[in-house]
């Protein structure tokens, strides 16, 4: 698909080319948005776009060093160019839920029992970030230490200042385990759509 060139030209005049693209190489082993591409292609065709890595904020930079854009700015510079810019915005955030098990660094193997209490924390979390407030959503990450490493809440949290959606909706909630107990996944589909 085309990268939206009107909306990186703006991007690069409002930060910088060199500080939008101080970390591009991180994009080389980021599978995200190649699982969602093809579905949208399929659906609305060869749409331009625009993709980005959001730190996470629960980690510091490496280096706060002014070379690279943050992600207040960022957001911010993406915010003014979709208004100057114009037209409609579709906005993916392409993240994995909660990492558990050994192949994680935890001690046992995951059982009926743990992947039920991981199900649980889950929609806890998922129904704060359905009520729209980003940091809300991200409060309980930091004071537990994003326990169940979720990922991609960077993205998550910029999703919902971004699209400032009227409703979102959980569409589906699904766990991935390994059947000797040695890693479990999640991920849920949720549904933003814009106010009224």
């Amino acid at each position: 698909m085309p990268a939206d060139k009107g909306g990186l030209a703006f991007l690069e005049r409002s930060l910088g080319g060199k500080r939008i693209y101080a970390d591009q190489m991180d994009h080389l082993g980021e599978h995200s948005i190649v699982l969602q591409l093809p579905w949208i292609q399929n659906l609305y065709g060869d749409l331009p776009v625009i993709a980005a890595l959001v730190p996470d904020p629960l980690r510091p930079l490496i280096s706060d060093d002014g070379e690279r854009a943050g992600t207040e700015e960022f957001e911010q510079a993406l915010r003014t160019a979709l208004g100057e810019l114009g037209g409609r915005t579709l906005f993916v955030a392409s993240s994995d839920l909660s990492h558990v098990g050994p192949q994680f660094g935890d001690p046992g193997p995951v059982n009926d029992l743990i992947a039920s209490q991981v199900e649980q924390l889950d929609r806890e979390r998922l129904r704060l970030f359905c009520g729209a407030d980003a940091n809300a959503f991200v409060a309980p990450f930091a004071t537990q230490n994003n326990v169940s490493r979720w990922c991609s809440l960077g993205n998550m949290g910029s999703l919902l200042r971004l699209s400032n959606p009227g409703e979102v909706e959980m569409i589906d909630y699904r766990q991935i385990r390994d059947p000797n107990g040695g890693s479990l996944v999640s991920s849920a589909a949720l549904a933003l759509t814009a106010k009224a």
